[in-house]
């Protein structure tokens, strides 16, 4: 007597970060990326991000895919160094970090060297203007520096230029007022968006290129794409079908 066994096919369906993975894919000829960074590292930060936030994978898809192109074309990564994803107002955008915009701005060929920092009120301090231009800060190194008291940022131009910009708190909290992201970021990394408030000011009397205008759009939090441009970059998404996913028994995704 021969018995007939039926083996059930087990499938789970795939992760969301998974099936993220696979829409960027999709895309792949979209992403300009500078030589130094892969599109492999690119995708490879960009699923580490949307893993430690979860919030991510579950808001707007086509705002998260058109920030990785916007930050690709920037040449930043997504690691929360160079630039992060956050969602504002529903829809997903990336913020370039201080740490981002410095590399954009060395990488203009315009700047010998260019820095900001956060001014502490136990830190020797002091700046001029008019004929004679100087500026001078001695951080307090043998304990707590104190309370928050203004940043600068200092751009030396490689024709032996200089220009340096300092922002008082009060200046610093006006700016803060009027943006969209004043809790969150503002709240955990003060420092952070000082520095970012300074140089994004300090930029406009900078030698300007495209991939820094980019970037400095997107340094302010109220700051969103035009509508055309996001329209447009729209479009082109939802030209490219997304392929449908499905898992075999051992795991591996197939498309």
């Amino acid at each position: 007597m021969t018995t007939e066994t039926s083996i059930a096919t087990h499938t789970r369906a795939p992760k969301p970060a998974e099936i993220l993975r696979s829409q960027l894919d999709q895309r792949r000829e979209m992403f300009t990326l500078p030589r130094h960074i892969s599109y492999e590292k690119f995708c490879s930060v960009v699923i580490t991000a949307v893993s430690m936030d979860p919030k991510l994978l579950t808001a707007d898809r086509a705002s998260l895919l058109t920030a990785c192109l916007l930050a690709a074309q920037a040449g930043l990564l997504l690691d929360k160094k160079q630039a992060a994803l956050v969602i504002r107002k529903g829809l997903v955008t990336y913020s370039p970090m201080t740490a981002g915009l410095l590399k954009a701005l060395r990488n203009s060929g315009e700047l010998a060297t260019i820095q900001a920092e956060c001014v502490y009120e136990r830190d020797a301090f002091s700046f001029e203007l008019g004929m004679n231009k100087d500026l001078r800060h001695v951080p307090y190194i043998d304990g707590d520096r104190g309370a928050f008291r203004c940043a600068y940022a200092i751009a030396n131009l490689k024709d032996g230029s200089q220009s340096f910009l300092v922002m008082t708190r009060e200046q610093i909290e006006k700016r803060r007022a009027v943006s969209s992201s004043k809790f969150g970021p503002w709240v955990e990394w003060f420092d952070e968006m000082a520095c970012k408030t300074v140089l994004r000011a300090l930029c406009k009397v900078l030698p300007s290129s495209t991939d820094i205008d980019s970037i400095v759009e997107h340094m302010d939090a109220d700051v969103d794409l035009a509508p055309a441009n996001r329209r447009q970059t729209s479009i082109a998404l939802a030209d490219v079908p997304d392929v449908a996913l499905t898992a075999s028994a051992d795991g591996e995704v197939i498309e």
